[in-house]
């Protein structure tokens, strides 16, 4: 301590023993400090010690110690601090040093300190100087160097140096600390103002509560270092919980010191108690340089979290020949990379699992472009990766398809109606996002169809060319509902109401009536159709055929009309031209009725209108007067036929002697016809009703 230190302390303390007792407590010590200008924040520690008696007070020569080994706290802490500095940068040459102004003194562990620091090899030396003036000469080179590199060096000289002088040594280390790491050519500032701003940037979103002015005040209770170290990582807050620090500013500090050396390599080359107690700028400097060092490094490192993919290949869309995709690389801050040479690759599996060749190529721009056949649609799984790391995004799930389910359609009778155990069908029509329709097939449509019982079996085919027909064959009656979808998304109009009806049986349909058993060729002929479903009841049909063909080899009859009752029958009418045998055939819905085909002969029929003359025969019974019939013959028996122009008719009269008369005559046919008058008497008595009219 100089005579000019120590009087002014002499004086400080006895103004601050106000009582005269000789001693000062620690309030009183704050006191004298504060006029000082020193800032001290574990007073405490300190306090206790100096306070060897442990009485709360300190004596004039304590308070000297005090005093001295604030002043000079600055030395020994730089010396750790530089030291261990010295030794992270010589660890590159495998060397090391135990005390930098003492190993320094021969210029052999200075000369290979610079040569790292500048990249360079400087002149020869001696590398086992055994006198002072080696020592000197080795000192000199270096000290040269430094300056041809532009290097200021006030009141620094080889003397100094080989003499150990701490002072001139740590101004020398500091010297080269400010150049080489750093940084004094920076053009919007001095290095420590750059220093403390990017600090201060780094530290904005924490709430420390400190206002940053320097490197020596604010940096002792352990915030500002945490808000620091934590600003490093991934994730704010995600590697120290900078709301629950402990209390206790050394633990605070000294967590924040690991945390920086094991997770991102920060060499500790400051203690908690040289932060909490005696801070001092330049060693806080050094060691807050290597933070910035460390997120500059990652400038041009690239960040597998930051690192994004886009394009068709990640995102999806329209199946095409080939999907491709763009990666940009990041680095930590989520500036994009502009160089290449990044490991970047890309796994790719189909729909159905299997691997799909892909192509990564190197941009050299900090892009990569790859790509992959989509041969099939469906969701393909891609799994890009940086340096064997999950880029942002994670495994992209890009769904690739050849129809757009809002544009894809259905149409077909089987969507709007059907019958119990018949095939119904509808065809589905693949079409693009575009809205044209799609040529290829291999798409995942999904059908599913409920009655009132349940799910109903449900057959989809690919055909291949962008259609897809369907066939379901209900077992009940009643409203279906079929649903649509592709990728779990309704087709347009889907879901579907199909109305089910009662089909027919046909093996339990039937056929009834004249015309399936006589008819002529003259004469309109026909029958009864009866539909009956498979529980034997009447049901309507949609359909009833039927065909009557020649036997013969001749043409069939046409001339047929089918008329549906609604009750479950059709009226059968048929009109024959021609004899000979035919056969009926009828349908239900397609499908042959029961007891059918059913052979026919068509005969000849008469025609009245070609006909003249038409004989006529008529018995009479005779009864005896109890009523009884006549069992013999011999009645006076006489017919007279006359007609209305008093002509008349011959006959022929028969006693047929068993109690009946037979008589016989012909009428010609005439136009309008005749009236003729016949008159039966027995006995010569008129019989009951005679005479009867008849025309002719």
């Amino acid at each position: 301590m100089s005579e000019g230190h120590r009087a002014r302390y002499v004086e400080e303390f006895k103004k601050a023993d106000k009582d005269g007792s000789g001693k000062i407590s620690k309030a009183e010590l704050q006191e004298v400090l504060n006029d000082m200008g020193k800032e001290l924040v574990d007073l405490d520690k300190m306090f206790a010690r100096v306070d060897q008696d442990n009485s709360g007070q300190i004596d004039m020569k304590e308070f000297l110690i005090f005093m001295e080994d604030v002043d000079n706290a600055w030395v020994r802490i730089q010396k750790k601090t530089f030291t261990r500095w010295a030794n992270t940068v010589l660890s590159n040459k495998m060397l090391k040093l135990d005390d930098i102004c003492y190993d320094l003194r021969n210029g052999v562990l200075l000369k290979a300190l610079i040569e790292i620091l500048v990249s360079k090899e400087l002149p020869k030396i001696n590398k086992n100087p055994r006198m002072r003036l080696q020592n000197m000469e080795n000192l000199n080179k270096s000290l040269d160097f430094l300056k041809s590199d532009g290097v200021k060096l006030v009141n620094i000289g080889a003397d100094d140096l080989a003499d150990g002088n701490e002072r001139i040594t740590l101004g020398l280390i500091w010297t080269l600390i400010l150049k080489y790491q750093i940084g004094d050519s920076l053009q919007s500032g001095s290095p420590k103002y750059e220093l403390l701003e990017w600090v201060k940037k780094q530290i904005a979103p924490y709430n420390t509560g400190v206002k940053l002015k320097n490197f020596k005040n604010g940096w002792s209770d352990g915030k500002v270092l945490s808000a620091l170290t934590d600003s490093l990582g991934d994730d704010f807050k995600g590697t120290i919980d900078t709301d629950n620090l402990n209390e206790d500013p050394y633990e605070a500090s000294k967590i924040a010191l690991d945390t920086a050396e094991n997770k991102y390599e920060i060499p500790k080359i400051l203690d908690a108690a040289d932060l909490v107690e005696n801070p001092d700028e330049h060693s806080i400097m050094t060691y807050v340089s290597y933070f910035r060092d460390w997120a500059d490094s990652q400038k041009t490192k690239p960040s597998a979290q930051n690192t994004t993919a886009e394009g068709p290949g990640v995102e999806g869309g329209p199946i095409q020949d080939v999907a491709p995709f763009t990666v940009k690389v990041a680095n930590k801050q989520g500036t994009p990379l502009t160089a290449g040479g990044f490991p970047v690759s890309a796994l790719v599996h189909g729909p159905d699992g299997n691997t799909i060749p892909c192509e990564v190529t190197d941009n050299n721009d900090g892009t990569f472009s790859g790509s992959y056949s989509t041969p099939v649609p469906g969701d393909y799984v891609v799994d890009i990766k940086l340096k064997n790391e999950d880029i942002k995004g994670n495994t992209f799930s890009a769904h690739h398809e050849a129809a757009n389910p809002s544009k894809s359609y259905a149409e077909g009778n089987g969507l709007v109606e059907a019958k119990t155990a018949r095939p119904a069908e509808f065809t589905i029509f693949s079409v693009g996002a575009d809205g044209n329709r799609v040529s290829r097939g291999g798409d995942a449509f999904e059908v599913t169809i409920t009655g009132p019982n349940g799910p109903v079996i449900v057959e989809l085919v690919d055909a291949g060319d962008g259609t897809y027909p369907v066939r379901y064959s209900p077992a009940d009656a009643g409203p279906h509902t079929i649903a649509i979808t592709l990728y779990g998304e309704n087709l347009e109009g889907s879901p579907y109401t199909a109305t089910v009806k009662q089909a027919v049986n046909s093996a339990k349909s039937y056929v009834s009536g004249p015309g399936l058993k006589r008819a002529y060729d003259n004469k309109p002929a026909h029958f009864t159709v009866h539909a009956i479903d498979d529980l034997g009841e009447p049901v309507q049909a949609e359909v009833c055929d039927v065909k009557i063909v020649s036997k013969d080899g001749g043409e069939p009859i046409t001339d047929i009309t089918t008329t549906d009752n609604k009750d479950g029958t059709w009226q059968v009418d048929y009109a024959p031209t021609k004899a000979g045998n035919y056969e009926i055939q009828v349908q239900l819905e397609g499908q042959d009725v029961q007891g059918t085909p059913v052979p026919i002969k068509v005969r000849v029929g008469a025609d009245a209108s070609k006909t003249g003359a038409a004989k006529f025969s008529v018995t009479i019974v005779a009864v005896d007067k109890d009523g009884n019939s006549k069992t013999e013959g011999g009645d006076d028996w006489e017919c007279d036929i006359t007609s209305v122009d008093g002509v008349d008719v011959p006959t022929k009269t028969k006693d047929n002697g068993d109690g009946t008369y037979t008589v016989n005559y012909s009428l010609a046919a005439s136009s309008p016809p005749t009236e003729y008058a016949v008159s039966m008497k027995l006995g010569g008595d008129e019989i009951s009703g005679s005479p009867f009219k008849q025309f002719m």
